[in-house]
């Protein structure tokens, strides 16, 4: 109450956008429909959506909660920041600025934060480019599958930004561990899911939709500027 620490979210405007698109382009009304989405990209958040509102959210108070990133660590014991800072003789600001800016997939890959890097030397067999993937994958599943149980089930799952629209293998990676759930995808729709505007990627008979939308933030500030400028 002191210092309004809140679990605030960030990607917002992205979510916001996501979670419409979803509804306009299955056709369907967002009551009673509960959905997650997978921004995916160099910063990368998830939110759960029941109802068209987000009920649940990865990042916190910072954007350094939640899921591996490009050079964000995401969730840990926060007792590590102490640990670090003592063993090492850094400042808290010093070990927080390694966890935002020289962690996640960059120092894990040990190469590159861009998933376009890290996908090539994993193609061609580089170990921490493979865990760096896995474990990118694994974050995000141990993620969606916490909203799915915060939201008692999951209508449809929806990825977007860069590699969550760009990534095949993340979303399939990702989707494989939800096979439990019914979840399938078609492994031809979701490779050629890339520049083709929303998509289905679920395969016949998935008990869940699965979807790749292309996210728009700047339609959508655009649209809350006219909606702001008639009501005053």
């Amino acid at each position: 109450e002191k210092y309004h620490i809140r679990r605030y979210g960030f990607h917002g405007t992205s979510h916001r956008y996501v979670s419409k698109r979803v509804c306009e382009f299955l056709g369907v009304s967002p009551i009673g429909k509960k959905i997650i989405i997978c921004h995916l990209g160099n910063g990368s958040s998830m939110s759960a959506v029941v109802d068209g509102k987000c009920v649940d959210t990865s990042m916190g108070l910072t954007p350094l909660e939640g899921v591996v990133m490009g050079t964000r660590s995401g969730s840990c014991d926060p007792a590590v920041v102490q640990f670090i800072a003592n063993n090492d003789h850094m400042t808290v600001n010093e070990v927080l600025t390694m966890m935002n800016k020289q962690s996640g997939l960059l120092a894990i890959s040990g190469i590159s934060n861009d998933a376009r890097d890290i996908r090539t030397r994993a193609s061609e067999g580089d170990e921490r480019c493979l865990l760096a993937f896995d474990m990118f994958a694994y974050k995000a599943m141990q993620q969606a599958g916490s909203m799915i149980a915060s939201m008692a089930g999951v209508d449809t799952i929806t990825f977007t930004a860069g590699i969550g629209e760009n990534d095949w293998s993340i979303r399939k990676a990702f989707c494989d561990c939800f096979e439990w759930l019914g979840v399938r995808i078609d492994n031809n729709k979701n490779r050629e899911a890339v520049g083709n505007g929303p998509q289905v990627i679920s395969a016949a008979g998935s008990a869940v939709t699965v979807m790749v939308i292309p996210t728009d933030e700047e339609y959508m500030i655009a649209h809350d500027v006219e909606r702001l400028t008639k009501n005053n």
